[in-house]
């Protein structure tokens, strides 16, 4: 009977909490990011140049009530295709010249919650929360001679996808939507374990986007 009746109270709470948010934008923007290399060791390959790279992305913004400021979440994803590669265990990024490296598609999808104020005619919001970075191996050149298999093995027995993400933005109104501009840091968390420098693999990102209002659709 306690089974039961706390099936029903989970039940009653997840209805409840679908009833109270309401999806307001969707964001539709690019990011232009510099992620870091930190230096694995003290071999010659031990350190590789940082990168910057280009990425498209989308996000929802959803609403827990009618009041112009206040909590909201927001979860996005961005594409990212890349060359990387292990070095002792450990994904980086790496230039297309280097031996093992392999082209891979990423996908990350953040999960974040914040809180955003009313300042005039602009949004100004700050979230963070987490981030996972999925990682496809998806080809290599002719000269490249690495294995798939440690490129999986790192990414997820490793789970080097695990990621902590911040986030601030402001909405400038134009005519018919709102410009959304950014920054965003990712830090994988995965390097408390994985024997890289706490900072390897940090990823700094300025964003830009369009937000289309869904209200009234």
């Amino acid at each position: 009977m306690n089974k039961k009746l706390s099936i029903v109270l989970i039940i009653m709470l997840l209805a409840s909490a679908a009833h109270g948010f309401e999806v307001k934008s969707i964001d539709a923007g690019m990011a232009f990011a510099w992620r870091f290399n930190a230096k694995l060791d003290s071999s010659p390959g031990g350190k590789q140049p940082s990168i910057v790279l280009l990425s498209p992305g989308v996000a929802v913004n959803i609403d827990f009530d009618e009041a112009p400021d206040g909590v909201y979440f927001r979860p996005g994803a961005w594409l990212t295709w890349v060359p990387e590669e292990i070095h002792k265990g450990v994904a980086r990024s790496s230039s297309q010249e280097r031996a093992g490296h392999m082209k891979i598609f990423g996908f990350i999808s953040e999960l974040h919650f914040g809180y955003v104020f009313k300042i005039k005619k602009f949004d100004i919001g700050f979230q963070g929360g987490p981030s996972v970075h999925i990682r496809i191996p998806a080809g290599r050149a002719k000269n490249s001679t690495a294995k798939s298999s440690e490129f999986w093995r790192a990414y997820y027995g490793k789970a080097q996808f695990i990621h902590l993400g911040i986030n601030s933005w402001m909405a400038v109104p134009l005519e018919d939507m709102d410009f959304v501009f950014g920054i965003n840091c990712m830090l994988p968390i995965s390097n408390l374990w994985s024997g890289a420098q706490l900072a390897h693999g940090m990823q700094i990102a300025l964003t830009g986007a369009l937000r289309f209002q869904l209200k009234g659709i």
